[in-house]
């Protein structure tokens, strides 16, 4: 009782420092993250989730896979080769960036098998939630056949656009 009070006493702290609705939004994935129960799904409201679809840049633009503890690349693009190691974001380490992410996949408990196969599939999109729109990707990898450290700036793609790479 007293660590979901704590939850709730800090959830109403952050109410007054809110500005946007995905600062809400947030606020209640983080919420709900800290509860531990699947049947806590927390989805945006039907026009809001539509007008993201729209948007026409700021996506993470690569599907990724975790597969031994590592986060890859999971479709061979012009620019990054398949199965290369992201090692930072827009000079964040990916495992900085990805217990941020979460809080947008409801597991029981604290269930990362069942988080990672959320973040697998929609990464782009909670990345964009919890980070905002974002213009240029900086990423820096480790490329799997030569196991060089590299760095790639690459554009953020539209919505429909991420989602085509991921069913590639």
């Amino acid at each position: 009782k007293q660590q979901i009070d704590s939850i709730y006493n800090w959830g109403n702290l952050q109410i007054e420092k809110l500005i946007t609705y995905r600062d809400f939004y947030n606020l209640i994935c983080t919420i709900s993250n800290f509860e531990g129960s699947v049947h806590n799904n927390v989805s945006l409201p039907k026009k809001y989730a539509e007008n993201l679809k729209n948007e026409i840049y700021g996506y993470f633009p690569y599907p990724i896979k975790w597969i031994d503890d590592k986060w890859l690349i999971n479709i061979d693009s012009e620019q990054i080769p398949l199965g290369a190691e992201i090692i930072e974001l827009n000079d964040t380490k990916i495992e900085k960036i990805i217990p941020e992410l979460y809080k947008y996949y409801s597991t029981d408990g604290n269930n990362l098998t069942g988080k990672r196969i959320g973040l697998m599939t929609s990464f782009s999109k909670y990345y964009r939630l919890h980070f905002g729109l974002t213009q240029n990707f900086k990423i820096n990898y480790v490329n799997p056949i030569s196991k060089q450290l590299e760095t790639k700036n690459v554009e953020g793609v539209d919505y429909k656009t991420y989602i085509e790479n991921f069913r590639k």
